[in-house]
């Protein structure tokens, strides 16, 4: 209905805006048609083809000419920098992150060419890359060239002279005034039909975003989906009950120091914790029933066949997280179904466990004593102590968390950006060096999952002698394997080992601890990038036309990663067969033989 009455819509506009435009416009264009003797423009410009025609008093209008310079941006074989990924209704809400989830930005100031400081040597155990293919990767850390347009070489400026008349021009900027609607819908085939890579930046320090992503996540046209897993950490949730008490003592030393809070400190005077102890946060509850939901909305073909076959781990918070995964899953399917299976789960006391510790502590000497000394100058006498600061610090997520909307806690705004910053990458370090590469016995606590994960990509029973449960995956019943949609839901020292055992973030080299280093850096490796609350990864197979093989591409918070352990396509895809190759470390049984000794 709308469309057939554009025509007269347009009829209609056209008629008013003659009569009410017509005649200042040709006024307008008399008044600046260059005049006998007048320099019209560039003298040079071809042989006076810049001339305007004057107007006849029949209300020919002149032409005229616009000098646009337009950025013209050239693909390049190595993939731009990301472009932020936003869907609203397929999206679920990654977000707000608890300890260490903040998300990373380059710094001021910091070392852009890879000054890293005194890289961590935690153990005489070399590291490893876990995984087959090479450890390396393009060396993202190359100096960006500089122009008058930062990210744009500059040959690869145009100046492109258009020749419109300027009723066009009038008519063009009101067209898109009246018709808003058709604007809008031009600018959503725009980014239908044209490359991400024409609609991004092309420098490589915007990290501003959120959690970019330099691979599109769309299926192509001629592939479709045939298998999904997710791995989801449980959602937002309240303080360990030990941490409760610590950040109540915290609280409680600062009112009795102080007697008057002011400024950006002034709601401490009348503070008081509503935090409660280990359970999912309401905010967090939603969190897991919108990942249900975008689960369905990504694989709603997969679930015509039928229900996701889900575990959990033992402790509440991850089974009540599953549940509203599945609440919000079959809310959007419109059917009912409930799952609740143990998933087994790792001691945090495994040896070499004080590596990540000492990390951060060497990392928390070069930025907090500055920060503890402003806060002591700002809130005197308060005689705060670094580990007072930190506790701080952590109330910022913890009570954004509590928050049943994710309202920003007021203890976030006692902080700056660059501090956030460091904060962020402090919290980064604890999961690299405690359960990730850089702890020569992270990566095997992860080995079980990426042994059960390739069983059931291939169809194959498990074949793993580590942590898995033999009771439990040799029986069809708790350990399916002619499933099309798989949840997995567990914890992020768990997510953060397994990641590492599938060698997906071998192309980041060691942390240094000495200095802060941005994601850009890190290729892409961060604590909030991978494993904030409710953080997920989709393990995906897909048949495509032409190929002989199924392919894998896994998504890590709604961003695709290269898979370079497999040798990836440009769309992050590699063979089920090179992938389930490249998983050599998990087949082996990574160190799991060393992981009880003394």
């Amino acid at each position: 209905m709308t469309l057939a009455t554009l025509p007269y819509m347009r009829a209609m506009y056209n008629g008013l805006r003659k009569k009410l435009f017509d005649n200042l416009e040709k006024k307008w264009a008399r008044q600046i048609q260059p005049r006998g003797g007048e320099d019209g423009g560039n003298a040079d410009n071809d042989g006076g083809q810049d001339q305007a025609l004057a107007d006849d008093g029949q209300g020919g209008i002149m032409n005229f000419e616009l000098g646009v310079e337009l950025e013209i941006i050239e693909e390049e074989e190595v993939p731009a920098v990301p472009e932020q990924q936003h869907d609203v209704v397929d999206q679920a809400p990654i977000g707000i992150a608890g300890i260490g989830d903040l998300a990373q930005e380059p710094v001021p100031g910091a070392d852009q060419e890879g000054n890293r400081g005194d890289a961590l040597d935690p153990n005489p155990l070399q590291q490893e890359n876990h995984g087959q293919g090479p450890a390396g990767a393009p060396n993202h850390d190359a100096p960006v060239a500089q122009n008058q347009n930062p990210g744009l070489p500059a040959e690869q400026h145009r100046v492109v002279r258009l020749v419109p008349l300027v009723s066009a021009v009038v008519h063009t900027m009101m067209g898109a005034l009246a018709f808003p609607a058709v604007a809008a819908g031009m600018g959503d085939l725009i980014l239908l039909f044209l490359p991400s890579s024409s609609l991004q930046s092309q420098t490589c320090a915007d990290e501003r975003d959120g959690v970019p992503s330099d691979i599109p996540d769309l299926v192509p046209p001629s592939c479709k989906i045939t298998f999904a897993q997710i791995l989801s950490r449980h959602g937002a949730r309240h303080p360990t009950s030990s941490k409760t008490k610590i950040y109540g003592s915290t609280i409680q030393k600062l009112q009795d120091n102080v007697q008057q809070f002011s400024g950006k400190y002034s709601f401490l005077n009348n503070f008081t914790s509503s935090l409660d102890a280990d359970q999912l946060t309401v905010f967090g509850e939603r969190q897991m029933i919108h990942s249900g939901i975008a689960f369905y909305s990504r694989y709603k073909n997969l679930a015509k066949q039928g229900i996701p076959f889900i575990r959990a781990s033992g402790e509440a918070r991850v089974v009540q997280s599953a549940q509203d995964f599945s609440q919000g899953f079959h809310d959007a399917k419109s059917t009912a179904q409930k799952a609740d299976i143990d998933y087994p789960t790792f001691e945090e006391s495994q040896p070499y466990h004080s590596i990540g510790s000492r990390a951060q502590q060497t990392f928390l000497e070069t930025f907090l004593p500055a920060v503890t000394d402003r806060l002591n100058a700002d809130l005197a006498p308060a005689n705060l102590s670094a580990s007072d600061t930190v506790n701080i610090m952590d109330l910022c997520p913890f009570t954004t968390a509590a928050s049943p909307i994710g309202a920003i806690s007021s203890f976030c705004d006692l902080f700056t950006d660059d501090e956030w910053h460091h904060y962020d990458y402090y919290q980064t370090l604890g999961k690299y060096y405690g359960y990730g590469p850089g702890n020569p016995l992270g990566p095997s606590q992860g080995v079980g999952f990426a042994n059960e994960l390739v069983a059931r990509m291939t169809e194959r029973p498990v074949d793993d002698h580590t942590s898995v449960n033999h009771t439990l995956d040799y029986n069809a019943i708790t350990f399916p394997l002619n499933q099309a949609l798989y949840v997995d839901v567990s914890h992020d020292n768990d997510m953060t080992a397994i990641f590492s055992a599938m060698g997906l973030y071998n192309g980041t080299r060691a942390l240094c601890n000495t200095s802060i280093e941005t994601t850009w850096q890190t290729r892409g490796y961060s604590a909030a990038w991978t494993v904030p609350f409710a953080g997920r990864a989709y393990f995906e197979k897909m048949e495509c036309r032409g190929e002989k093989e199924e392919l894998v591409r896994i998504i890590v918070n709604d961003r695709v990663l290269p898979l370079e352990t497999c040798g990836g396509d440009a769309l992050g895809r590699c063979t089920l067969s090179k992938f389930v190759g490249s998983l050599s470390f998990a087949a082996g049984g990574g160190k799991w033989d060393m992981c009880f000794t003394g």
